[in-house]
């Protein structure tokens, strides 16, 4: 131990209210041609009235499936319960996270998949923001993936 350097601790990222999360990722351009964006997190702002879950968005300048990748796996790495993916730049960035990140609940609105991962469920249409508020008010507090 060198005694001129101070010891300290790893920083681990927690949720210190141990609430459930949702976690919305977009695109910029997706969210500048579609209204798909904003009716989702509105979707998801209004399952959560009593404000007992945290309610993430995350929109980024990714171009590409490659490009959103990182932040997906930001999401992750932040505890999200459900990430919920709007356009076909975040949506086709799931399948690039791969197996090892199975376990993680994704639901992609308008995405483009075509063949999606068994832990992605795809939306579409007028019924995507009441199946998405129906995911929001089920999530439940205490999870795994808030210790």
């Amino acid at each position: 131990m060198n005694p001129s350097k101070p010891v300290t601790s790893p920083i681990a990222v927690h949720d210190v209210s141990r609430h459930a999360s949702a976690c919305l990722a977009s695109d910029a351009a997706t969210t500048e041609r579609s209204a798909d964006v904003s009716s989702t997190w509105a979707a998801m702002q209004n399952a959560n009235p009593d404000h007992s879950k945290n309610i993430r968005e995350t929109i980024t300048p990714a171009d590409d499936p490659h490009q959103a990748q990182p932040y997906l796996a930001s999401l992750i790495a932040q505890h999200c319960d459900v990430i919920i993916t709007v356009g076909p730049t975040f949506g086709r960035a799931i399948p690039l996270l791969g197996k090892a990140n199975s376990a993680d609940q994704f639901v992609a609105v308008d995405s483009s998949l075509t063949a999606p991962p068994p832990n992605t469920k795809l939306l579409s249409g007028s019924t995507a923001d009441s199946a998405i508020a129906d995911i929001v008010q089920s999530l439940t507090d205490g999870s795994a993936a808030h210790t």
